[in-house]
């Protein structure tokens, strides 16, 4: 498993982090860890830049231990979702084990048939 990125609070406490996992040469599983708000949504879009840049066309987001997930966060898993699902790419991005918060989020904005598989 690839380690992507931490971010740490004053007391040294991670209250965020990205990993990947790598299935095959097309598909990749991320374990999203913590709170995505404006910071760690940034972080979270490079990972998957960095992975359709790498080739991967099915990417997995397993969000069981996200506790947040702000607006900015929805853009950008929206954003990528249509990236992947594009022609030119014939791809796909879902959402696996969402914790309840954000099952709730995606199901009041109406993503989740889209987004959660």
């Amino acid at each position: 498993m690839d380690f992507v990125g931490r971010d740490r609070k004053s007391d040294g406490q991670v209250d965020f982090n990205i990993s990947k996992k790598s299935h095959d040469f097309t598909t990749c599983t991320f374990t999203v860890k913590g709170r995505i708000s404006v910071n760690e949504s940034s972080s979270l879009e490079d990972a998957i830049n960095e992975a359709i840049g790498q080739g991967y066309t099915r990417i997995n987001i397993d969000m069981k231990q996200v506790s947040f997930l702000s607006s900015v966060g929805i853009r950008v898993l929206l954003a990528k979702y249509k990236e992947l699902k594009s022609k030119s790419r014939n791809g796909r991005l879902a959402i696996k084990n969402p914790s309840e918060n954000v099952r709730n989020v995606i199901g009041a904005i109406a993503l989740d048939e889209m987004l959660l598989k």
